[in-house]
Formats: C-alpha cells, sequence, structure tokens
C-alpha cells in the first residue's frame, strides 16, 4: 500500500531539510531538482515545500543579489527537527552571510555555489547520486576537496566535480590542477568511502570576471594541467548553459592531457628568478644545476638571453657560454631557455 499523503508530506518535509544541510544553502528550482526531479512543475513544489517551512520556522529564506531569488538556509528549529527526526546532527544557517547596517549580505562565493548546486541538482534529476562539496567538508578531513561527488545511475564510475568560475590564484590553480591530475591517474583520496575514477571539470559560456573581460576558463585549465601532467590523462571537461546565474544544460568532452616540458620548466622556474648581479637592465637570473640562466633587455628592446656553465671557463677568461638568442619579449626569451635540450627532465 502507498504511503499516504499527510505521511509522504513529512517525508519530504524531512528531505527538504536534511538537502538544505547536505548543500549549506538552496533555491526551490534546485531543491524541486532534488526532490522530484525533472518533472514538470518542479519549481513549483520546491516553492511550496519552502513556503511551507517557513511558515514553520523550520527554514530562513535570504534574498540572493542580482535578482537570482531566494536562498534557504536552516533555522536552529529545522536544524533541532532534523536531529530529532533523523538523528543528523546540524546547524542553523543563520549566520550564513553577514548583516550590515541592518542590510543582509550574501557572502562573497555565493555565485560559484549557486552554480555548483544547480548543477548538481540537474545531475540528480538524470539520475546521478550527488554528494555537496558541504557534507563532503563535515565528513571528510583532507585539504582539497572538489565542488562535488557525482555517481551515474549505472553506478560505474565516480566523478570528481570542479567548478570553474572566478580567475584563480596561481596557488589555487596549482593544487586544482594536482588534484584532478591524481583522479585521473587512479591516485584520488578517499572520500566519504568513496574514491573518484572520472573528473568532471565545469566551466560557465561566456564566463566574465568582476572587470567585465572574458574568462577562457577551459584553456585557463588545460594549460594547467599540461604544467602538472608527468604523464599523458584523459580529463572530461563540461561546457555549462545558464539561464541567469543557475545551470540548465550542459555538454561534454573527453580531452588528452600530455606532458609539456616547456611549460612545466617555466613553472617551476617562475619563483628561482633574481636580479643580476651585473648591470644589466631589467635583468634577471637563476642558476640551475650549475648553469647561470640570464634574461635581459637590450636599447634597441629585443630581449637577450643566455646560459652560462659556471664551473667551466671559455677562451676569453669568462665562464663558458652554452647558449644564447634573442626574443621579441621577456616571454619569449624563458621559453627559449626551456626549450634547450640541456634538461635532465
Amino acid at each position: 500500500m502507498g504511503m499516504n499523503s499527510h505521511l509522504l508530506g513529512q517525508e519530504n518535509d524531512r528531505t527538504a531539510l536534511r538537502l538544505i544541510h547536505d548543500f549549506g544553502w538552496l533555491r526551490a528550482p534546485e531543491l524541486g531538482l532534488l526532490i522530484w526531479g525533472a518533472h514538470t512543475h518542479h519549481i513549483k513544489y520546491g516553492e511550496r515545500i519552502l513556503r511551507k517551512l517557513a511558515a514553520r520556522h523550520l527554514v530562513i529564506p535570504r534574498p540572493l543579489p542580482a535578482h537570482s531569488g531566494s536562498a534557504f538556509v536552516l533555522s536552529q528549529r529545522g536544524a533541532d527537527l532534523l536531529l530529532e527526526s533523523t538523528g543528523i546532527t546540524a546547524r542553523s544557517g543563520k549566520d550564513w552571510g553577514e548583516t550590515l547596517a541592518g542590510v543582509w549580505v550574501a557572502p562573497k562565493w555565493w555565485r560559484h555555489d549557486l552554480l555548483a548546486h544547480s548543477f548538481l541538482a540537474l545531475l540528480s534529476s538524470q539520475g546521478y547520486t550527488v554528494i555537496p562539496e558541504r557534507r563532503l567538508r563535515r565528513e571528510n578531513a583532507v585539504d582539497k576537496l572538489p565542488d562535488g561527488l557525482a555517481i551515474p545511475p549505472d553506478k560505474g564510475d565516480v566523478f570528481w566535480v570542479e567548478i570553474e568560475s572566478t580567475r584563480k590564484s596561481g596557488r589555487n590553480m596549482d593544487l586544482m590542477a594536482r588534484a584532478l591530475i591524481k583522479v585521473a591517474l587512479g591516485k584520488a583520496p578517499t572520500l566519504s568511502r568513496l574514491k573518484a575514477n572520472q573528473t568532471m571539470i565545469c566551466y560557465a559560456d561566456g564566463a566574465t570576471d568582476e572587470r567585465g573581460y572574458r574568462l577562457d576558463h577551459r584553456a585557463r585549465v588545460l594549460n594547467a594541467l599540461q604544467r602538472h601532467a608527468s604523464d599523458t590523462v584523459a580529463v572530461c571537461l563540461y561546457k555549462l548553459s545558464l539561464k541567469g546565474l543557475a545551470v540548465t544544460d550542459f555538454s561534454g568532452e573527453v580531452v588528452t592531457i600530455t606532458r609539456d616540458a616547456v611549460k612545466q620548466r617555466l613553472h617551476q622556474w617562475r619563483t628561482l628568478w633574481c636580479d643580476t648581479t651585473e648591470n644589466l637592465e631589467g635583468g634577471q637570473e637563476l642558476i640551475l644545476e650549475g648553469l647561470l640562466l640570464s634574461v635581459w633587455q637590450k636599447k634597441n628592446t629585443l630581449w637577450r638571453w643566455q646560459v652560462e656553465d659556471t664551473h667551466r671557463v671559455g677562451q676569453d677568461g669568462y665562464p663558458l657560454i652554452l647558449e644564447f638568442g634573442e626574443a621579441l619579449t621577456r616571454t619569449a626569451a624563458e621559453e627559449a631557455l626551456a626549450a634547450l635540450p640541456l634538461w635532465g627532465d
């Protein structure tokens, strides 16, 4: 015999509270997808259940910027009910964001969270089992976590989900690239008793930064992966289509990453350069494996580069120059040095 409407309503209420706890916050469209899948009226159902929970003071609505609707977090009463009815220890989300001069302000990362939540909810509506970052963070004490884990209906793979939405710093990009390479090589950490074996690197089509400049997340991610790849690996990239700031569709591709020794050397050298001891305009140098690498700008604006062997002396009585050349830019000069067949890696 099927569950009667009252019991079903109670079950949906508990499910909604648990999902808000798992994600940290949710809007009606994403909650509707997570509970009712791709049902025609999933948004209306999500709105209805959140209105009911708000009327019972189990959730707190928060207005998102950019006409993005309302986010709902658990109230203390909602957290208490979740513990009482399911045994799940939860916390109120009343401190999510901050209040300035009596006005609630969303945290800076809310756009990224909305992309991640809406993408995971869309996967869920297609039969995937999804675990969001907020839940992973509670259950695992590791430094680098994905934006979520996703398991397809056939249970054959576990996808490590990364959402690229902002211009990452060099350090954060390196952390992400190393984590993705580990996943692709079968060396991912075990998270919540799951070990990811596939990547799901997601980026918004036509994304821009805070200044309005276009961000080519695909190219930036692939360059970072090439810098860190020690072997040939395959990764899955997903281009996200948005309506407003939420994901409505996606398309995927498999990209083979090959090791780029020049990029890796340039990346390793970037913190080793120091000002030259000689009076060379704009000159910098670094010592590597007993060799002195130098770059400096000539008066005609060309950049000169050379490699000296610090342990050998040339006929002129100075350190032996092994290689030298000119380039139009500082970057091109460094690339020429990195491409020389002198390095043992």
